[in-house]
């Protein structure tokens, strides 16, 4: 997909903002030991630096900037007192839907924090994350106060962000 195409799907309430060099993304690639998929370094490179949707009928819906992916990812002591940093390198270790049960809450689960981070933040706890490494890389999975699931069918960085901005549906 080009630019033109995405950016002519979303609404004319997108508020787009302006791109990130590929040479940035590397540099965060290298000092943080991961590997971006190519369509996520695309979208950031080419498309924009995070997109907001608000309007009338939909709650808002944003895609975040790279600042706020890596202060996200840089937060000291996160849940677990330890870095995030170091946990993103470490493997996503799920391949299919996995629900807390009668502990509740991924708090208790250190592992659900290797290997991904954040991409977008609905509310009330639930999030999209970008898996970055495991069985799952590149596909987008939704965490929550239940648990962790990948979209069905997997959705790439690219196709969620197009399906979720423009309000197509998918399950998880």
């Amino acid at each position: 997909m080009d630019k033109m195409n995405f950016i002519n799907k979303l609404k004319s309430n997108a508020i787009i903002s302006p791109t990130v060099s590929k040479e940035y993304l590397h540099e965060i690639e290298k000092n943080f030991l991961i590997t971006f998929p190519e369509d996520f370094k695309f979208f950031y490179s080419e498309i924009s630096n995070g997109i907001c949707i608000n309007s009338n009928t939909t709650d808002e819906k944003k895609i975040h900037n790279i600042e706020t992916i890596l202060k996200k990812v840089e937060e000291s002591e996160r849940k677990f007192g330890v870095f995030k940093k170091n946990l993103i390198t470490q493997t996503f270790l799920f391949d299919k839907p996995y629900i807390w049960g009668d502990e509740g809450s991924f708090d208790l689960h250190l592992e659900v924090e290797y290997g991904n981070i954040e991409v977008a933040d609905v509310g009330d706890g639930e999030t999209w994350n970008l898996i970055l490494s495991g069985t799952s890389y590149g596909n987008i999975w939704n965490f929550s106060e239940w648990g962790i699931s990948p979209c069905n069918p997997n959705l790439t960085f690219l196709k969620w962000a197009e399906m979720w901005l423009t309000n197509q549906t998918f399950s998880y």
